[in-house]
């Protein structure tokens, strides 16, 4: 694992992003009890470990990175600040027109202090991330730092932020929209991605797999036993700084990892993974559009919820392409009338 091939981080991203649709589809029956509530918990259990892999596969693919800063202000401004900016504007225009939230144009001032849509959290934790990067370089790289003071700082991290729920009310802060605890616990996820780089785990995939649905079975019945003992769906044992959540992101995480990905599912990991990105960006737009025709008792949710995942994947991934053709039809058109 030395050299780490792109199908096998291109295979995460899908993953991932897979992940995250379905479990914003199957949070629409979690928050009620109902005969088919179990179903909604085990997919939303599965997907939980969606964002601390994408976090330890942005450590992979850019802590061990050296690079000029200009080419670092250059990626800060086109892979996050100007995507966050723009569909931010995109979602508050959205929520103004159908009044989901309540929001006006005074939303726009507000874009850093908090996310104008639920999934775009995500993208203010990543601008973090990226702004901290110069200096999780320089800590990383650093010769002279030994590989056991490394484990320290991640272990440091990630042990602070699987406490936030406890120190959050202590804390009492937030900083750009997210609570200030788990800031240390995403860079300690993508920092353990870079550790796992240099120190690669020697176990097979399957057992790592098999750990990974064991922790999502535990997370499961953790919740499914305190949801029954409170009378109602709680989310304690979902968040994404759980220890649970953190061993199996680390386990599926390795577990693709542990041998090259070939074939035809290498091939189509490639071809689908620049799509990912867009994928989460806009699938909320196509869950609303089409959430309203689809109930519960449509067809069983163990179906269902994987199918209408899909089709709001497909939609998505041919938006992108339908946006990058035309887009490279337009520069192409411009050059010629230059």
């Amino acid at each position: 694992m030395e050299q780490l091939r792109d199908t096998r981080l291109d295979l995460l991203r899908v993953i991932s992003t897979v992940m995250v649709v379905i479990l914003h589809v199957a949070a629409q029956g979690f928050y009620v009890f109902y005969p088919y509530w179990g179903v909604a918990l085990l997919y939303n259990a599965f997907g939980r470990v969606a964002v601390p892999v994408l976090f330890m596969i942005s450590g992979v693919c850019l802590i061990p990175k050296d690079e000029p800063m200009g080419k670092w202000l250059v990626r800060l401004l086109r892979r996050a600040l100007i995507p966050y900016v723009c569909w931010s504007a995109i979602y508050i225009v959205y929520n103004m027109r159908t009044n989901s939230l309540g929001m006006g144009t005074e939303a726009f001032a507000g874009i850093f202090a908090q996310a104008p849509y639920f999934h775009l959290g995500f993208m203010l934790q990543y601008i973090t991330f990226q702004l901290a990067l110069p200096l999780l370089r320089g800590f990383w790289n650093n010769e002279r730092i030994s590989a056991a003071a490394k484990r320290y700082v991640i272990l440091a991290s990630l042990g602070y932020g699987c406490l936030a729920e406890c120190l959050q009310p202590l804390l009492g802060r937030a900083v750009i929209g997210f609570p200030f605890s788990c800031l240390p616990y995403y860079i300690g996820m993508a920092l353990l991605g870079a550790y796992y780089k240099e120190h690669p785990v020697s176990m097979r995939r399957m057992p790592l797999l098999l750990a990974y649905a064991a922790c999502s079975l535990l997370t499961a019945g953790l919740t499914a036993w305190k949801s029954f003992q409170l009378g109602q769906p709680t989310e304690l044992f979902f968040v994404y700084s759980s220890p649970v959540t953190l061993i199996g992101a680390s386990c599926l995480f390795n577990g693709i990892l542990s041998k090259p990905v070939t074939g035809r599912l290498g091939c189509a990991a490639r071809k689908l993974a620049p799509a990912a990105f867009s994928v989460y960006l806009m699938h909320p737009l196509f869950l609303n559009a089409f959430g309203a025709y689809i109930t519960w008792n449509t067809l069983h949710p163990a179906i269902w919820i994987p199918a209408y995942a899909l089709a709001v994947i497909v939609l998505c991934i041919l938006a992108h392409t339908l946006f990058r053709k035309g887009a490279a039809y337009l520069a192409a058109l411009f050059s010629i009338t230059q």
